[in-house]
């Protein structure tokens, strides 16, 4: 399933709107790796996976719609695209890819 919430972030900037956008505090962050069954490395490596000679840009974990994720941004060599990969934290499986 496929999450709108950046594309409607961007849209909302665009038009003017002013947005906050949370990010975990640290003790947030610690709170959610304790519930993770996947390091972030195993996670990393599972994203990787995804696209072929990508370098992840940026990771966090974070609960999306009720699901603990690892969320890759993960960048290409030639391509200005990025790709986002969510690994469920506990499962270790892909939940979602999409390019932005």
């Amino acid at each position: 399933m496929k999450t709108p919430f950046k594309a409607t972030a961007l849209t909302l900037l665009a038009s003017g709107t002013a947005l906050a956008l949370a990010t975990a505090s640290p003790t947030e962050e610690a709170a959610l790796m304790k519930q993770a069954k996947l390091t972030k490395n195993e996670a990393e490596h599972i994203a990787l996976a995804k696209v072929p000679q990508g370098k992840v840009k940026s990771a966090e974990i974070e609960n999306e719609k009720g699901h603990l994720v690892w969320s890759f941004d993960i960048t290409t060599p030639g391509s200005k695209d990025i790709t986002e990969i969510l690994v469920d934290a506990k499962a270790g499986q892909t939940v979602t890819e999409q390019k932005e």
